[in-house]
């Protein structure tokens, strides 16, 4: 199982907490793994990739390493068939 996150908030706090409460699930469940993306606010819209790979840095730093965490650099859709 895969639980996502594709966060469209505005905030990066609030996308950060996702992340953290995604994690905890999966590693609590220990048969799932949660694939975190950056806020949109990290990387759309931006033209300068400094700036946005410091904003992916700033997003991920606070959040939780774990073996049930895949934390990817851009906003993605992912789709399940």
């Amino acid at each position: 199982m895969i639980i996502n996150l594709w966060s469209w908030s505005r905030f990066k706090e609030d996308s950060q907490a996702k992340a953290n409460k995604l994690i905890s699930i999966a590693e609590g469940r220990k048969d799932c793994v949660a694939t975190i993306s950056p806020y949109k606010g990290a990387v759309l819209n931006l033209t300068n990739t400094t700036t946005q790979t410091n904003n992916i840095v700033d997003f991920f730093s606070p959040i939780s390493s774990s073996s049930y965490a895949i934390f990817d650099s851009g906003i993605s859709i992912h789709m399940i068939i």
